[in-house]
Parts: structure tokens; C-alpha cells; sequence
């Protein structure tokens, strides 16, 4: 990153909302929400952080984010991970075949385990997004190569 003297208005704008988030994650230890309904002004800041964390998220999936600012995010937030979505899926996906793996049988809704549970009800979305046409080819052709019967 230059010198702060030769950064533009856009710039500097950018760094004082890093160091708003550094300091939310330095109180909150999380990162902060998006999805509150509350209209209290610190739970609004909180929102307005959060769209722009995803916002930047997002400028880095598109290749438009100067490496110094990707650098800045990933060093400030612990484990930052750029496609939270795909992260989740594939962790899902693992957690199933492990699951599969060690109990020889697909996860049961019924069952008393909420872990096993939300794998059964993961599968079920699964299934219901590719009968649908929701699912995008990709996730579906790995589903397919499963070593074990998803769809």
C-alpha cells in the first residue's frame, strides 16, 4: 500500500471502514451481521458493516479488489474465507460422507442426533434443488461423484 498522503477520497474512505470493522472485531470477537431487523443505531451500523464486509467479498470474486485491501481483510479477520457459501457447502459435503463412511447408511431426519439430523435435512435440499433445477451444475457433478448414492 503507498503512503496514505498519496491515497484517493475512495481510498481513504475504504481504510475508515476497516478500522470501523477492526475495532468491531476487536469488542465483538465476530465478525458483524447483516440480517438484523432491529432499528436501534448500533444494530444498524452493525448491518451496514456487515453488507460491506459481503461487498467486499464480493469485489474480490470479481478480481476487482487491489491486493492490498484483500492483504488488509484477510490479516484482520481470523480464518477469512472469500466464498463463505461454497465453504459451507463443501463442508457439508464432507461432513456427510464421513458420516456415510462411519455408519454405512444416509443420515435420518427422525433421528434424536441434531447433527445427523441436519445432514438428512442438507441431503433432502440437495436432492430437492437438483429435481428442480436449482442446483447449478457443478455442485450436481460432484454430488454424482460421491462414492455413495446422493441423488
Amino acid at each position: 500500500m503507498s503512503n496514505p498522503e498519496d491515497l484517493g477520497a475512495i481510498e481513504r474512505a475504504w481504510l475508515d471502514t476497516y478500522t470501523i470493522l477492526v475495532t468491531f472485531l476487536a469488542t465483538q470477537s465476530r465478525l458483524p451481521r447483516e440480517n438484523l431487523t432491529n432499528s436501534d443505531p448500533a444494530l444498524r451500523q452493525e448491518r451496514v458493516l456487515g453488507s460491506w464486509v459481503r461487498y467486499q467479498r464480493r469485489r474480490f470474486e470479481r478480481g476487482i479488489m487491489p491486493p492490498w485491501q484483500a492483504d488488509l481483510l484477510a490479516s484482520a479477520i481470523p480464518g477469512m474465507t472469500w466464498t463463505p457459501h461454497d465453504d459451507s457447502w463443501r463442508r457439508s459435503l464432507h461432513e456427510l460422507i464421513r458420516f456415510v463412511t462411519d455408519n454405512a447408511r444416509m443420515p435420518r431426519y427422525r433421528s434424536n442426533d441434531a447433527a445427523e439430523k441436519r445432514l438428512a435435512a442438507w441431503t433432502y435440499k440437495m436432492r430437492y434443488q437438483v429435481r428442480h433445477g436449482f442446483l447449478s451444475a457443478e455442485r450436481e457433478a460432484v454430488l454424482r461423484r460421491a462414492p455413495f448414492r446422493i441423488l
